[in-house]
């Protein structure tokens, strides 16, 4: 956001802080639960908990994207 000028109120800008604090947890929590999602995914395929054939894991994934990438067939 731009930086806000000098004419808001003292609780405007107190309801702008909020919700910026607000904004950051839901992105600190997005993050987190995608990375919890991607370990233990990762986790599950290494146990062979779930068959990795049919789902991979994501150092699978991301080591046959790399490959492709380097042999230029991306």
């Amino acid at each position: 956001m731009k930086k806000q000028s000098s004419k808001l109120s003292i609780g405007h800008s107190l309801y702008i802080k909020k919700l910026r604090k607000e904004q950051t947890l839901v992105w600190f929590l997005r993050f987190s639960l995608l990375t919890i999602l991607l370990l233990v995914w990762e986790l599950l395929a290494n146990l062979n908990v779930i068959d990795a054939f049919i789902s991979s894991s994501p150092s699978r994934i991301l080591k046959t994207i790399k490959s492709l990438f380097t042999e230029n067939n991306l």
